[in-house]
């Protein structure tokens, strides 16, 4: 490892540093953290489409006494894990630059306003919007009130009959995502009063207690919560946040092309254990896929130019890691009204995969442009179409800048 002597501005490739995400939703942004957001959400949206195809006894297994021989393409729901290792860097991304700060009653919150202003808004609309759609129970069903309060408060994640939504089950990690928010600033004292590895053992410790539990209390359907839930996530993010301090601390890699692909045969190798190993491979298997991940994180912020930065860094795949949230909240919804995997033979491909993705798209860019970002008067920015003007501060006030990302 070196260190650099200064990291570079956080923001993509040909955009000057402006003024707030408000203004500029794409500034304070890494090219690399775009791509490999857009890689993660392309990811899931192939699981949801073509995963159960390669698992054994589908219509593809060509030896149904034995693992399908691609089983590892029914395993693009990893980059949820990806997702999460990402959104620890992006949130600590700011307190590590110390422009962000947690000094005071007022810091924590603005943080929680800012942290709500950027995910309930677009999940609230989703979640009531599927739970018309997809009404189980009915409404004059005395547990439909429960459900209502369980996605007011993303409950579910703590329920284990309910860890999935029937409504609309990628939800799950939404809800992880919603109160690993709440925890954070808890998170970011830990790490300021511990530092960083202690922090992340401690985490991982709690993690192995929880998804051990949820292995032993139901060895053949483990508890979700506690296998896949938050308290079997927390050191995935906090590895993320350390990622972020190295990252601002200016180091990197000399090796970047060996770190990436040594990351990615890290999680290649956690994906064949998770097939053929019994179930306690699942206390280290999310550990490994997180390090893998960081492993990958880091060598592609090591790199200056080259093909390897270039596939994450390019504009189709950064528009999608912009878009992901928008993506990630729509893709099922169609997916269960358009495109169904389970029922589509494979010869109807060609009539309901281009529709699917057609929607997808452009109800993940419309609900990217005027839900997630709405006040944005430069929307052209949004999909890296060109930078917008550089805001210009009124005397004696300095621009402000975006503290979360």
């Amino acid at each position: 490892m070196q260190r650099s002597p200064r990291a570079p501005e956080l923001r993509p490739a040909g955009y000057a540093a402006t003024g707030s995400a408000a203004d500029n939703p794409a500034a304070g942004k890494l090219d690399i953290i775009n791509g490999l957001r857009g890689a993660a959400i392309l990811a899931v949206v192939w699981h949801h489409l073509f995963g159960i195809y390669f698992k054994p006894g589908s219509v593809l297994d060509s030896a149904p006494s034995g693992p399908h021989p691609l089983f590892f393409l029914s395993y693009g729901w990893v980059g949820v894990q990806l997702f999460f290792v990402l959104s620890g860097f992006v949130l600590y991304l700011p307190f590590a630059r110390g422009r962000a700060t947690l000094a005071t009653g007022a810091d924590w919150r603005q943080f929680y306003r800012r942290r709500a202003a950027r995910l309930l808004p677009l999940y609230y609309l989703v979640a009531l919007l599927c739970l018309v759609l997809n009404q189980v129970p009915p409404v004059h069903d005395q547990r439909l009130p429960l459900e209502l309060l369980s996605i007011a408060g993303a409950l579910f994640t703590f329920a284990p009959h309910g860890f999935e939504p029937h409504l609309n089950p990628p939800l799950w990690s939404l809800g992880v995502e919603i109160w690993f928010s709440i925890l954070f600033p808890f998170v970011v004292l830990a790490f300021r009063h511990w530092g960083p590895v202690r922090t992340i053992l401690a985490a991982t410790a709690l993690s192995w207690l929880s998804r051990g539990l949820g292995i032993m209390l139901s060895p053949e359907q483990p508890i979700m919560p506690l296998t896949r839930g938050l308290t079997a996530n927390l050191e995935v993010f906090a590895i993320g946040m350390a990622l972020a301090q190295a990252y601002v601390a200016g180091i990197r890699t000399r090796r970047p092309h060996l770190v990436t692909f040594g990351g990615a045969m890290l999680v290649a190798l956690a994906v064949v254990a998770d097939h053929v190993a019994p179930s306690w491979i699942k206390l280290p298997y999310i550990d490994i896929v997180a390090l893998g991940f960081a492993a990958i994180i880091a060598g592609l912020l090591s790199l200056e130019t080259g093909w390897l930065r270039a596939g994450f860094a390019n504009r189709p795949i950064q528009v999608l890691g912009m878009m992901c949230f928008s993506l990630y909240v729509w893709h099922e919804p169609l997916l269960r009204h358009v495109f169904d995997a389970e029922a589509a033979p494979l010869d109807d491909l060609g009539r309901t995969l281009p529709l699917y993705l057609f929607l997808l798209l452009a109800v993940g860019a419309l609900s990217y442009r005027f839900i997630e970002f709405g006040r944005t008067a430069h929307w052209r920015a949004l999909f890296l179409l060109n930078p917008p003007p550089a805001p210009v501060a009124a005397p004696g006030k300095p621009m402000r800048r975006d503290a979360n990302g």
